[in-house]
Protein backbone atom coordinates (compact mmCIF):
# COMPACT_ATOMS: atom_id res chain seq x y z
CA UNK A 1 0.00 0.00 0.00
CA UNK A 2 2.82 2.41 0.93
CA UNK A 3 4.66 1.62 -2.37
CA UNK A 4 1.49 2.38 -4.39
CA UNK A 5 1.09 5.68 -2.54
CA UNK A 6 4.72 6.67 -3.32
CA UNK A 7 4.28 5.88 -7.02
CA UNK A 8 1.06 7.93 -7.11
CA UNK A 9 2.73 10.93 -5.42
CA UNK A 10 5.76 10.81 -7.76
CA UNK A 11 3.48 10.49 -10.82
CA UNK A 12 1.33 13.43 -9.65
CA UNK A 13 4.46 15.54 -9.03
CA UNK A 14 5.88 14.70 -12.48
CA UNK A 15 2.55 15.55 -14.14
CA UNK A 16 2.32 18.87 -12.27
CA UNK A 17 5.92 19.78 -13.19
CA UNK A 18 5.33 18.97 -16.87
CA UNK A 19 2.06 20.91 -16.92
CA UNK A 20 3.68 23.94 -15.29
CA UNK A 21 6.66 23.87 -17.66
CA UNK A 22 4.51 23.67 -20.76
CA UNK A 23 1.64 25.98 -19.79
CA UNK A 24 2.95 28.50 -17.29
CA UNK A 25 6.37 29.44 -18.70
CA UNK A 26 6.90 32.27 -21.21
CA UNK A 27 7.33 31.18 -24.83
CA UNK A 28 10.89 31.10 -26.15
CA UNK A 29 11.89 34.08 -28.27
CA UNK A 30 14.69 34.34 -30.82
CA UNK A 31 17.41 36.93 -30.23
CA UNK A 32 17.10 38.06 -33.84
CA UNK A 33 14.06 38.28 -36.07
CA UNK A 34 13.37 35.33 -38.36
CA UNK A 35 14.73 35.76 -41.90
CA UNK A 36 12.35 36.58 -44.69
CA UNK A 37 11.02 33.54 -46.57
CA UNK A 38 13.05 32.46 -49.59
CA UNK A 39 11.81 33.73 -52.94
CA UNK A 40 12.47 31.74 -56.09
CA UNK A 41 13.33 33.52 -59.33
CA UNK A 42 10.97 31.31 -61.32
CA UNK A 43 7.94 29.19 -60.65
CA UNK A 44 7.74 25.89 -62.50
CA UNK A 45 4.41 24.18 -61.81
CA UNK A 46 5.50 20.83 -63.24
CA UNK A 47 9.12 19.72 -63.59
CA UNK A 48 8.01 17.01 -66.03
CA UNK A 49 7.23 19.78 -68.55
CA UNK A 50 10.78 21.16 -68.40
CA UNK A 51 13.19 19.90 -71.02
CA UNK A 52 16.78 20.72 -70.06
CA UNK A 53 19.33 19.34 -72.52
CA UNK A 54 20.51 15.88 -71.35
CA UNK A 55 23.41 16.21 -68.94
CA UNK A 56 22.97 19.99 -68.53
CA UNK A 57 21.49 20.97 -65.15
CA UNK A 58 18.84 23.72 -65.30
CA UNK A 59 18.77 26.05 -62.27
CA UNK A 60 15.13 26.29 -61.20
CA UNK A 61 15.59 28.29 -57.97
CA UNK A 62 18.32 30.12 -56.12
CA UNK A 63 18.77 32.18 -53.00
CA UNK A 64 21.74 33.60 -51.10
CA UNK A 65 22.55 30.24 -49.46
CA UNK A 66 21.54 27.58 -51.98
CA UNK A 67 20.58 26.74 -55.54
CA UNK A 68 18.29 24.04 -56.92
CA UNK A 69 18.95 22.47 -60.32
CA UNK A 70 16.91 19.99 -62.34
CA UNK A 71 18.89 17.38 -64.27
CA UNK A 72 17.77 14.88 -66.88
CA UNK A 73 20.39 12.28 -67.78
CA UNK A 74 23.86 11.93 -66.30
CA UNK A 75 26.99 13.96 -65.74
CA UNK A 76 30.62 12.91 -65.92
CA UNK A 77 32.39 12.35 -62.61
CA UNK A 78 33.15 15.64 -60.85
CA UNK A 79 33.52 17.36 -57.46
CA UNK A 80 32.29 20.63 -55.98
CA UNK A 81 35.14 22.38 -54.18
CA UNK A 82 32.87 24.40 -51.87
CA UNK A 83 29.24 23.30 -52.31
CA UNK A 84 27.62 20.41 -50.47
CA UNK A 85 25.10 18.69 -52.77
CA UNK A 86 21.82 17.01 -51.90
CA UNK A 87 20.26 14.94 -54.69
CA UNK A 88 16.70 13.66 -54.83
CA UNK A 89 15.92 11.09 -57.53
CA UNK A 90 12.52 11.75 -59.13
CA UNK A 91 12.62 9.11 -61.87
CA UNK A 92 14.93 6.48 -63.32
CA UNK A 93 16.79 3.55 -61.81
CA UNK A 94 20.44 2.61 -61.87
CA UNK A 95 23.62 3.38 -59.97
CA UNK A 96 25.73 6.42 -59.16
CA UNK A 97 29.47 6.44 -58.54
CA UNK A 98 30.74 7.73 -55.17
CA UNK A 99 34.51 7.66 -54.92
CA UNK A 100 35.40 3.98 -55.45
CA UNK A 101 31.92 2.52 -54.95
CA UNK A 102 28.57 2.47 -56.72
CA UNK A 103 25.24 2.94 -54.95
CA UNK A 104 21.81 1.97 -56.23
CA UNK A 105 19.47 4.86 -57.05
CA UNK A 106 15.73 4.82 -57.74
CA UNK A 107 12.80 7.23 -57.35
CA UNK A 108 12.78 8.51 -53.78
CA UNK A 109 16.53 8.06 -53.20
CA UNK A 110 18.04 11.02 -51.32
CA UNK A 111 21.82 11.43 -51.48
CA UNK A 112 24.02 13.72 -49.38
CA UNK A 113 27.33 14.54 -51.07
CA UNK A 114 29.90 16.54 -49.04
CA UNK A 115 31.96 19.17 -50.88
CA UNK A 116 35.14 17.86 -52.45
CA UNK A 117 33.72 14.32 -52.81
CA UNK A 118 33.87 12.82 -56.33
CA UNK A 119 30.50 11.65 -57.66
CA UNK A 120 28.34 11.01 -60.76
CA UNK A 121 29.00 8.61 -63.62
CA UNK A 122 25.37 7.53 -63.30
CA UNK A 123 24.44 4.35 -65.14
CA UNK A 124 20.83 3.52 -65.96
CA UNK A 125 19.45 0.08 -65.26
CA UNK A 126 18.33 -1.83 -68.39
CA UNK A 127 14.84 -0.69 -69.43
CA UNK A 128 14.80 2.29 -67.03
CA UNK A 129 13.16 5.56 -67.93
CA UNK A 130 15.54 8.57 -68.11
CA UNK A 131 17.12 9.67 -64.87
CA UNK A 132 15.54 12.85 -63.41
CA UNK A 133 17.19 14.44 -60.38
CA UNK A 134 16.78 17.56 -58.23
CA UNK A 135 20.19 18.74 -57.00
CA UNK A 136 20.35 21.25 -54.17
CA UNK A 137 23.75 22.89 -53.63
CA UNK A 138 24.70 24.92 -50.59
CA UNK A 139 26.35 27.31 -50.94
CA UNK A 140 25.28 27.75 -54.56
CA UNK A 141 27.67 26.40 -57.16
CA UNK A 142 28.89 29.44 -59.09
CA UNK A 143 31.21 27.78 -61.60
CA UNK A 144 28.82 28.87 -64.36
CA UNK A 145 28.50 32.40 -62.97
CA UNK A 146 26.48 33.74 -60.06
CA UNK A 147 22.91 32.56 -59.45
CA UNK A 148 20.17 34.43 -61.28
CA UNK A 149 18.87 37.51 -59.46
CA UNK A 150 15.83 36.95 -57.28
CA UNK A 151 12.69 38.46 -58.78
CA UNK A 152 9.21 38.16 -57.37
CA UNK A 153 6.70 36.77 -59.86
CA UNK A 154 3.00 37.03 -59.06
Amino acid sequence: MMQTMRVAVVAAFAFAAGFAASHLSAPARADTPAPAPAVTPHYYPDLANLAPPPGKPMVVASAAGASVAYLVGSLPSHTHPVANEFQYVIAGRGTEQFGDCRVAIKPGTFLVIPHGYGHAGMKLAPGSEPLRVLAIKSPPDTRNGPPAPIICQR
